[in-house]
């Protein structure tokens, strides 16, 4: 997904809270009730592990949307076009799975669109 609206601790067997963070880019991460484990707000997401401001991560996902090529999302925000080329390939795998499973619940077909 995009960012997750829960996490869960394997270690503390509870759930995360988001709290905010200087030790984390964004400003937040998930953390444990009472006890030091936390998370990246990004862990589980798209953007985890991708080198990407959530502030141009919305601006390309705009971009995405409106089938601005990756060459020119990556020289507008001044991103590596590689991670553009890495999110876009991921925002189709997602909208593939969201298609696949509107199909399965519906009961729709391609004609039915």
């Amino acid at each position: 997904g995009l960012l997750r609206n829960s996490q869960y601790c394997d270690s503390c067997n509870a759930d995360m809270v988001i709290r905010p963070s200087s030790n984390f880019p964004d400003g937040r991460c998930w953390t444990c009730r009472g006890t030091n484990h936390v998370r990246s707000i990004r862990f589980g997401s798209i953007i985890h592990c991708r080198e990407i401001s959530l502030r141009k991560f919305t601006h390309l996902i705009w971009m995405f949307c409106y089938d601005t090529s990756a060459r020119d999302t990556a020289r507008l925000l001044s991103v590596k076009k590689s991670t553009v080329r890495s999110i876009y390939n991921a925002l189709r795998m997602s909208a593939d799975q969201l298609e696949a499973v509107n199909h399965l619940m519906l009961g729709m077909n391609e004609d039915d669109y």
